[in-house]
């Protein structure tokens, strides 16, 4: 497996026996484009990737929403096909590359097919950006946050969820070509935003996901994976969201006395693919800090390395 970096995203990795016909448009942080990332690993493909700065918003530019009219990451591309939607790139990548050395993410036998297939369907269904957005607002869910969802970077990302629906809208009427897209966002992050904002609700939300991993729990017990010995597209959706929920500092209220769960999340730490295709650190808070006046970005940058330090005190 050869993954390579676009020439115009700054840095290149790459081989020269590598015949890379694959092409992502990512975001690094994007949380769904790190299940495009763990699959094409998993599968050990050729790929090139081009992170799109949707901190700038190039999401809106016209050369990608050429790409995709919705403005969203991540993309795939394949020669003239282009696939959007992460389950949609995951099922294409199974569908078209399966077979002479590349595994399979999908068992074979008919049962344990449907069970994977509806594991997979439960997990992306969870509301995933409620949950993160959401525990900046109700910290009495929240216990010992992880890295990069430490105080400062909550701060911006909860700062830039309050304000993002009038920035899409200013966004709008300045770039015509994206105008309806943009439109569209706005009224969905409006509804959103009144969900995060409210207890209830967004205690509804950690009820699901706790209903989603009791199913979990009971299929990991045969282990390792969802599938047994094969890591499948169901581990793809849990061990991304494991993950988020973990550094959202949630992992004790959704898995802390479900030991299996535990044992499955300490096993992806050391595998290879997880780690090539979730980041770690502290380099989120310099893609957030393009949003913010100097002002602020002196300010925060201020409280990381204060917190930095903190942090390698106590651990």
């Amino acid at each position: 497996m050869v993954a390579t970096t676009d020439d115009s995203s700054g840095t290149t990795a790459s081989s020269p026996e590598a015949k890379v016909q694959l092409t992502l448009y990512y975001h690094r942080y994007s949380f769904y484009s790190q299940k495009v990332l763990l699959a094409l690993y998993e599968k050990k493909l050729d790929f090139k990737l081009r992170e799109v700065d949707i901190t700038r918003g190039e999401q809106y530019g016209a050369w990608f929403l050429g790409l995709n009219p919705r403005g969203e990451v991540p993309v795939l591309q394949d020669g003239d096909k282009i696939i959007p939607e992460s389950v949609r790139i995951i099922d294409y990548l199974e569908d078209h590359f399966t077979g002479d050395n590349v595994p399979s993410l999908v068992p074979l036998e008919a049962s344990s097919k449907q069970k994977i297939l509806e594991l997979r369907k439960v997990l992306d269904q969870l509301p995933g950006n409620v949950l993160t957005v959401g525990s900046f607002h109700h910290k009495k869910y929240v216990d010992k946050p992880k890295l990069p969802f430490i105080g400062p970077v909550r701060w911006l990302l909860s700062r830039a969820e309050e304000t993002s629906a009038e920035t899409l809208r200013i966004n709008a009427e300045k770039i015509p070509a994206a105008r309806e897209v943009l439109l569209r966002k706005a009224a969905a992050q409006e509804k959103t935003h009144e969900i995060v904002q409210d207890n209830d609700k967004f205690n509804d939300a950690l009820a699901q996901v706790e209903t989603a991993l009791e199913k979990v729990e009971e299929a990991l017990k045969p282990g390792p994976w969802l599938g047994g010995e094969q890591f499948t597209v169901a581990d793809v959706s849990l061990a991304v969201l494991l993950e988020r929920m973990s550094g959202l500092g949630l992992d004790g209220r959704l898995w802390g006395t479900r030991t299996e769960i535990k044992n499955y999340y300490d096993r992806l730490q050391q595998r290879e693919s997880f780690k090539a295709a979730v980041p770690r650190g502290w380099l989120p808070l310099l893609s957030l800090a393009q949003w913010q006046t100097p002002a602020t970005v002196t300010a925060v940058c201020s409280a990381v390395i204060a917190g930095f330090f903190l942090f390698k005190k106590r651990h």
